[in-house]
Order: C-alpha cells, then structure tokens, then sequence
C-alpha cells in the first residue's frame, strides 16, 4: 500500500522513499495484528540505499519496554549503507472514542537530526483489522536511533540549501506583500535584489528590547541572504562539520590561494546580536573577508 493509504504523507523528516517504507511495515505489522489477537510481536525493519529491506523480529516477553530499549540498542549499530530504520510495535491509542489498538513506528531516516513516532490506529472486524480512518498520528520527535555522523549528514545538503533559499525567499515575500512578482523572480538570479527589504527589515529591529538568544534568532534570515551570495556568487557550497558530538552546517568556498574556507554564516550574525548593526554591506564584507582570507 501506498504513504498515501495510511494517510502517512503527513509523517514529517523523512523523505518520501522513507515515507512509503513507512507504510509497507505499517501494512505489514497490520497483517501481524490480525493473525494475532493478543498482540503481535515487535520487530525492526531497515531500508537499505540499494532498495533491499531486512526484519529483525522479537519475543513477546514480560518486559515490553526493555524489548522495545534492545531493539533501539541493535539498530543503533546500522550499517551507513541504510537509507532508513524502523522498530514497530502494538499498542494502545487514545481517541474521543475511546481506546483503539494501534501500529506504533518509530522511524529515522540516517543524517536527520531526529527521529518521530507514528501512530496508526485499528479495529478488528469479521474479516480482520482494518484502518479506524484516523490518519496516522506523527505524535512525538525522539533522539536518532542510529548515531549521526557528518558524512551521513551530507545525503540532506541539498535539501538544506533548498530549504534555507525558500525561507528567506517566504521572509521576502512576507516582508513586503506588494513586492512585484518580476522583483521576486529575479532573486532566483541574484540574491542583491532583496537588499533594499533586508536594509529596511534591520533598520526596524528593536534590538536594544532583545536578548542575544531572540537576536540571534532575529537575524536568521541575514545569514540566509550571506550564505546565498556566497553560493550564487562565489561558487559555494554548504557542508557539514563536527565539533565533537555537535554538527554545524557552513559555507565552504574554494579561495585563489587552492584552499577551501568555511563560515558558518549563523555564528557570523551572531556576533551582531549584542551591539548596533553596521551596514549590510559590512556585514557581506566581513563574510567575504573571512572565506578569501
């Protein structure tokens, strides 16, 4: 069956191929809850980049939850040739009709920051269980299963670097509902087009009202706009790099000198949070400064 069956297109932080991995073990796992009554037993199941797909399965013992913990403890050792991992049980949802029994997927795509917990509820019926109609239930974001590591982070760049264009495009638009369609489109050819509603937008901040944190925070659509000009115009390209546990995306530009240098340009704004911002063109200035140093 389709994501679309199960009403899973509106699982969030996966991509759709994981999306319809999804629903394949949700069917599955149906199958397992009509041939058992008292509750199916819990199982694993990893989507591997090649399309190939492998189960592990559990007992049903008198420990559910360390059943559950052992299961997340095997997966975590996924080899980095897995596009998805999955751990799927039986259990109970709450509705406003009461109580229903349900398919529950903890699922994480590797190189996402989380993972997420879907519920699809059931009901039993002459010829088997069925679906209740509930569309399943994207109910909580858990830590990854599977460890993150920079390289795996690196299959989502492309994803990232269109989602940061289409957030700062929304911010333009939003910024200014009367900005004429020409003008929008032309941002997609130069990122320049949208100073004149960043220069007015900053020159608006109460910053001297916001702590560094709601600043910062502020000022994300600043390092959006530095991290275009650096792709668009100086052939850049985001990345990822660990520091320690932690990973942080950055903007890598190859300089003259035949070296790559990186600026991460929401540290960079960062450092504005605390005092009256100077013009946005020194603030593209100090970006350029610092990756053609």
């Amino acid at each position: 069956m389709s994501g679309a069956a199960f009403g899973l297109q509106h699982v969030y932080g996966v991509s759709d191929v994981s999306v319809e991995f999804v629903a394949e073990v949700v069917g599955e796992a149906l199958g397992d809850a009509a041939r058992n009554p008292e509750g199916f037993a819990p199982f694993t199941a990893v989507l591997n980049l090649d399309g190939s797909q492998r189960r592990s399965r559990y007992g049903l013992g008198d420990d559910p939850e360390g059943t559950l913990d052992l299961a997340r403890a095997e997966l975590r050792y996924t080899a980095e040739s897995a596009r998805c991992v999955a751990l799927v049980w039986d259990g109970i949802f709450p509705t406003l009709g009461g109580e229903k029994e349900a398919v529950y997927v903890e699922v994480y795509e590797l190189g996402r920051p989380c993972g997420h917990v879907v519920a699809q509820p059931y009901r039993r019926g002459r010829r088997g269980v069925s679906t209740t109609g509930l569309a399943a239930q994207d109910l909580a974001v858990m830590d990854p299963i599977v460890p993150a590591t920079a390289e795996l982070m690196r299959r989502h760049l492309g994803e990232w670097t269109e989602q940061c264009r289409a957030d700062l495009c929304d911010f333009v638009f939003d910024f200014d509902y009367d900005i004429p369609y020409a003008d929008l489109r032309a941002f997609d050819d130069n990122p320049h087009t949208c100073v004149p509603i960043l220069e007015q937008w900053l020159s608006d901040l109460p910053f001297g009202d916001l702590d560094t944190e709601d600043a910062t925070a502020a000022l994300a659509p600043l390092a959006r706009y530095l991290a275009e000009v650096l792709i668009r115009e100086y052939h850049g390209r985001w990345d990822v790099i660990a520091d320690g546990e932690d990973f942080t995306h950055v903007v890598v530009v190859d300089g003259n000198d035949g070296l790559s240098h990186q600026l991460d340009p929401f540290a960079l704004v960062r450092e504005y949070a605390d005092a009256p911002l100077p013009p946005l063109s020194a603030i593209l200035r100090h970006a350029l400064d610092r990756v053609h140093r």
